[in-house]
């Protein structure tokens, strides 16, 4: 299954946190079992820059077993509760999912209900 992460400032977190947070993230995820990739999500870098492709400031894309999505998601709201005020934006490439949560703020069963939703949409094994 492939999900596309996206960490998203809130208040006066700044995009220099925020990296932080994703390469943070990215190292934790990496160690995770069952995950098969993490890596930089790339875009088309904005107009007038020197670089073609730019990473996307907190973005993932991270491939990963269904078996094992809710020790990422776990792993997401720990790392990413200590860091500055941040959301969590979370698509699959199946039917396009899209979760939008808070870290800090998302109950343990409101992170299981986003498991059970992620789940459903992930390809049969």
């Amino acid at each position: 299954m492939d999900l596309s992460l996206q960490i998203i400032p809130v208040g006066d977190t700044t995009p220099r946190e925020v990296s932080v947070a994703s390469q943070q993230l990215r190292g934790i995820l990496e160690r995770l079992p069952g995950v098969l990739e993490a890596k930089p999500q790339k875009v088309a870098a904005p107009e007038g820059s020197k670089g073609g492709l730019a990473d996307t400031l907190g973005g993932l894309v991270v491939s990963v077993a269904p078996s094992v999505l809710r020790g990422l998601m776990q792993a997401l709201q720990t790392v990413l509760s200590r860091q500055p005020a941040t959301e969590v934006m979370i698509e699959t490439n199946g039917r396009k999912v899209s979760l939008k949560f808070d870290p800090r703020k998302i109950s343990p069963q409101e992170l299981g209900e986003l498991t059970q939703r992620l789940l459903a949409d992930a390809p049969p094994t």
